[in-house]
């Protein structure tokens, strides 16, 4: 009974400890945040459509962007 113990505690320190090594962070599979400005960009721009002429007969106001 001994000797299974230990091989079990062995196993699950291996698995622990290998686990960190291959981890991987959010900014490595997303990429940086887009809440962070990036220097030497552009501001960007929404281009609206203007609005369905038949929706705003009836008080509907409808664009595509």
């Amino acid at each position: 009974m001994s000797m299974l113990r230990k091989t079990l505690a062995a196993a699950a320190a291996i698995t622990l400890f290998a686990t960190g090594s291959f981890a991987q962070s959010a900014r490595d599979i997303r990429g940086p945040s887009p809440y962070v400005a990036i220097e030497n960009e552009p501001a960007p721009k929404l281009i609206v459509d203007d609005p369905l002429p038949e929706g705003l007969a009836t008080g509907v106001y409808w664009a595509q962007y």
